[in-house]
């Protein structure tokens, strides 16, 4: 995340330092491949404009492309007169507002001096020119309105039915004043006047131009872009967190990371794993509001009409029969569930006390206030959860999760998704073994990162790195975290005071304990009696032996595979397990 916010912090800079440089019209003709091409095109410009407007013609160089361009104006109008002398040599040239860079500009037009007459021929020139001027006819665009008129600007229209405001008359010439000009003008002129009134604007009309004119919206581009700034970041606050991310250093050049490739997945402490559960509790004593209990015991089972619910009418029962089982609407049991061999329960059941359920059954949702016992062969289509505990048989399918404040107990053989307790225990035989604790004053410290061979290296103070496979002898202490793109092995009675990354598989030998996290893109394989504080996460299979302890009842912790997790006997996991393409307890 303090990454993101650098690098996003930086852009933010970058627009507000690009804000400060000042953009232009400017007329581009062509767009060129190569710079011989491109010059070529140059050359031809300029012979074929005159010397006015040649102003800043130029070859510039953008992304990969050698543009020709011409003109560096503030006002797109100038911009518009120039494309139409263009467009008569390259029809598809076009006027667009773009920063005029130097470093860009590979060619450029540096104008020609003009050689100055003798000053008798400049006085004699400069009378004629006056002369002219005083008896030239100006041509003047079409008047539409008084406002028009007052803001009259000369320039170039070549409709026919254009008359001048005033004729010369001798050698001197008075132009009326602009509003004098339309008083002036002829019956036909104030006909055309009047048929040519512009429609009214509207104001979302006036609005869209408003917002459309880069001019008008560029004083708060620094404003705008803070407050994106903000938003962003209170998005990444509120986030769900994230309690792992792999880096996986590709090379190492100077000691600095050249590359590296991230793998994260979301922590499951940080959603309640219980939450399905506590919501349809809550659901369903909202809809029954306060329950008269003895009223219930007197007069037997009810039925409220409810128009939350799909059927329309939520159950409330002291007991159910096999008849009450086969209504699809929700209900609230106010006792113990009983449920016998072979039968189903259709509806989604709230039980306030103990749920005991036969071999061969089938449910589809209960959350239960106290404890869950099934016998073998149990069926859950969607979830179950039961606060105290949850003890399960043989050969149970726990459909997409099961869930428990208290001890789950899986049997032999039962499948799962998704799974939570403080502890997840699979079922224990008699030669089970418990997981142990290494003792760390029996143990060799290992220190030099050569002990553990000649490709492994110190990157940090508290990480050493190999690029090839690692292999941790038996009986030491690594008070280092290891990390390699190839394979790592732990052999037996070792412990590592830190966390374990792998770019391939990670493989924990017998009676061996990691105070940190397990993470890898392939496979995690856990021996007997081994110990894991942390979470563990995979892209492979995780497998993990018989008497493995993971986390701890003070710290819980997230066992997650992309593919499927295997459970031998006498496992302890205190926290979640989720396996995306199945789990086992083999």
């Amino acid at each position: 995340m303090r990454m993101f916010l650098l690098v996003f912090f930086i852009v933010f800079l970058f627009s507000v330092s690009a804000h400060g440089e000042e953009e232009f019209f400017t007329v581009q003709a062509g767009s060129f491949s190569s710079f011989n091409e491109a010059k070529t095109n140059f050359l031809v410009l300029k012979k074929k404009l005159s010397n006015g407007d040649r102003d800043y013609l130029r070859v510039e160089l953008v992304n990969t492309y050698y543009t020709l361009r011409i003109g560096k104006f503030n006002e797109r109008k100038k911009a518009i007169e120039l494309l139409k002398k263009v467009k008569n040599y390259y029809s598809s040239s076009l006027v667009l507002s773009a920063y005029v860079k130097e470093e860009r500009i590979k060619e450029l037009y540096k104008g020609e001096k003009k050689k100055e007459p003798p000053v008798g021929q400049m006085a004699k020139e400069g009378k004629k020119s006056i002369k002219k001027a005083l008896v030239a006819q100006p041509k003047i665009r079409r008047i539409v309105n008084r406002e028009d008129a007052v803001e009259y600007v000369q320039e170039e229209d070549t409709t026919p039915d254009e008359t001048a405001f005033a004729e010369p008359s001798g050698d001197s010439v008075k132009t009326p004043p602009y509003t004098e000009g339309v008083a002036h003008m002829g019956k036909e002129h104030k006909a055309q006047v009047t048929e040519r009134q512009p429609p009214k604007e509207s104001k979302l009309y006036k609005g869209i131009l408003f917002l459309t004119d880069r001019k008008n919206i560029e004083p708060f581009f620094p404003y705008i872009a803070i407050f994106i700034f903000f938003v962003l970041l209170l998005v990444l606050v509120t986030r769900k967190r994230v309690v792992l991310m792999l880096k996986i250093q590709d090379t190492i050049a100077g000691g600095r990371v050249k590359s590296s490739k991230s793998m994260r997945f979301p922590e499951d402490q940080g959603n309640d794993p219980r939450h399905k559960a506590k919501e349809m509790r809550r659901n369903l004593i909202d809809i029954a509001g306060d329950i008269d209990i003895q009223r219930i015991k007197d007069s037997g089972n009810l039925q409220i009409k409810s128009e939350k619910i799909k059927e329309g009418f939520l159950n409330v029962f002291t007991e159910i029969d096999h008849k009450s089982m086969e209504l699809k609407a929700p209900a609230i049991v106010m006792n113990d569930l009983r449920i016998d061999e072979g039968h189903e329960l259709l509806g989604d059941a709230y039980v306030k006390g103990n749920v005991y359920i036969d071999e061969e059954a089938t449910i589809v949702v209960v959350a239960a206030d106290g404890r869950l016992n099934a016998a073998a062969g149990l069926r859950v289509y969607k979830w179950v959860d039961a606060v105290e505990g949850i003890t399960v048989g043989d050969n149970c399918n726990l459909g997409l999760s099961a869930t428990t404040e208290g001890e789950l107990l899986l049997g032999k053989g039962t499948i799962f998704e998704f799974v939570f307790g403080k502890p997840v225990r699979s079922f224990t035989q008699k030669d089970s073994v418990k997981g142990l604790e290494v003792d760390e004053q029996g143990l060799k410290v290992v220190t030099n990162p050569e002990d553990l061979g000649a490709n492994v290296k110190e990157l940090k103070h508290t990480l050493w790195y190999s690029k090839k496979d690692i292999i941790v002898p038996e009986g030491i202490t690594l008070p280092k975290n290891l990390i390699t793109n190839s394979n790592i092995t732990i052999r037996c009675s070792s412990l590592i005071n830190g966390y374990i990354k792998s770019h391939r598989s990670i493989t924990i030998e017998d009676n061996v304990s990691v105070r940190g996290y397990l993470n890898a893109y392939g496979d995690v394989n856990i021996g007997k009696g081994s110990v894991i504080e942390g979470d563990i996460f995979s892209k492979g299979r995780i497998v993990i032996e018989r008497g493995v302890g993971i986390g701890t009842k003070e710290k819980p912790v997230s066992v997650m595979s992309l593919q499927s997790v295997d459970i031998a006997e006498g496992v302890n996991i205190y926290g979640s397990v989720l396996a995306e393409a199945g789990g086992r307890v083999i």
